[in-house]
């Protein structure tokens, strides 16, 4: 049979991490982070990725942005194989499929709320790069603050303008790292439900490394680390209609 002749199966997984190891220095400061780890998340789940302080978490999320490259392993993130792309082709797929939200916000202080969402759009080659900020932004609550630098907005500000960010190229895949950890339990709640809202109405998976039992509880399924092993978990009951 003409293989051009069969039909292709769509991959089911947005991720998939097979045998992943990660050491990390030289010689006696060498430090062994994640252990032979192989994981599998599906297209539109929502996980939310476990554990102590150290256990790996926030470096497996970083490997699944393609800013970690394992020792060992392979990591294919939606259908790209991330260990073939050189430095460049990673930073063009992060810019159009993937969208990282960090615990720091990570914004440029010398660029307004717009241009902090506007300029990775113009990297990308977005000729609407400006008109598409202003509308996440605007999605954000933020479309009186389009003008404002990040020292002029509160911490729930920036972390929206953050969010914005990661949001803008519609990317298939979000990855935050403890995105209301810097926040109080009322802004961080406001996040927390921005965040799952614009999953649910863009079909995006997540990714979500968190301490926070209450955003633990809006994932569909947890992962756990400790000492750089991963555990997949049961199921979450009733996650997906939970609002927490």
């Amino acid at each position: 049979m003409d293989s051009s002749s069969i039909e292709r199966r769509p991959e089911p997984n947005a991720i998939r991490i097979d045998g992943v190891d990660l050491s990390l220095g030289t010689g006696a400061a060498r430090v062994h982070i994640l252990k032979e780890i192989s994981l599998q998340i599906e297209q539109g789940e929502a996980i939310g990725l476990v554990g102590p302080s150290g256990s790996g978490k926030s470096t497996l999320l970083m490997v699944m942005a393609g800013l970690e490259r394992p020792n060992a392993g392979r990591v294919l993130v939606a259908g790209e194989d991330l260990g073939r792309l050189d430095e460049d082709a990673l930073a063009r797929f992060r810019g159009r499929a993937v969208g990282i939200v960090f615990q720091s916000f990570h914004l440029i202080p010398t660029m307004t709320a717009l241009e902090n969402v506007a300029v990775p759009l113009e990297l990308a080659g977005r000729s609407d790069a400006f008109s598409r900020a202003g509308q996440e932004l605007e999605n954000m609550g933020l479309a009186d603050r389009l003008g404002h630098y990040p020292a002029q907005l509160s911490g729930g500000e920036q972390q929206r303008v953050a969010l914005a960010r990661a949001l803008a190229p519609d990317p298939a895949i979000v990855l935050a790292d403890e995105p209301t950890g810097n926040l109080d339990e009322t802004t961080g709640k406001e996040i927390m439900d921005l965040l799952f809202a614009k999953r649910a109405e863009r079909g995006s998976t997540l990714v979500i490394v968190t301490h926070d039992p209450a955003l633990v509880r809006r994932c569909d399924r947890i992962v756990r680390m400790h000492s750089g092993w991963v555990e997949e978990a049961p199921a979450l009951r009733n996650a997906k209609a939970s609002p927490a």
